[in-house]
């Protein structure tokens, strides 16, 4: 681990970053209708509720590519699969800082939208990713 290929720390810097300027967005209220108590119970109705479902799908996307890539780097799927579920946990650790997504009866943590949509989106993108390029190799003889 001495030697870690800048590359990788780069785009996991980078990844975490954006995570930590979407909750510092959150907190600071730069998503419309944070704290709004809607009437309807849509996603598509509701600014906040919207963009939260957006930031879990994409950071979940990104960070299975990510980790694909990485253990493609590093030389296992093994370690690629151990840096997903490292990553994912980190994710939503941070995501319980964000302000909950409120119902018209109840509200959810984004973590529990990270827990429900992020982790089965982003283990099937970091397969999907492992596979193809496993796949992409080519063949030694």
């Amino acid at each position: 681990m001495g030697n870690l290929d800048p590359r990788l720390t780069r785009a996991a810097g980078g990844y975490l970053s954006l995570v930590v300027l979407v909750v510092a967005a959150a907190q600071l209220g730069l998503i419309p209708d944070v704290l709004d108590r809607p009437d309807s119970g849509s996603v598509f109705g509701h600014p906040y509720r919207l963009a939260m479902v957006a930031a879990v799908l994409l950071f979940a996307i990104a960070l299975g590519a990510l980790t694909a890539w990485a253990g493609h780097v590093v030389g296992g799927w093994h370690l690629g699969l151990a840096m997903l579920i490292v990553g994912g946990m980190i994710t939503g650790a941070a995501l319980a800082f964000v302000p909950s997504i409120l119902y018209p009866d109840d509200q959810y943590p984004v973590t529990f939208s990270w827990m429900i949509l992020g982790a089965p989106v982003g283990f099937a993108t970091w397969r999907a990713c492992s596979t193809a390029q496993r796949s992409a190799r080519p063949v030694t003889a």
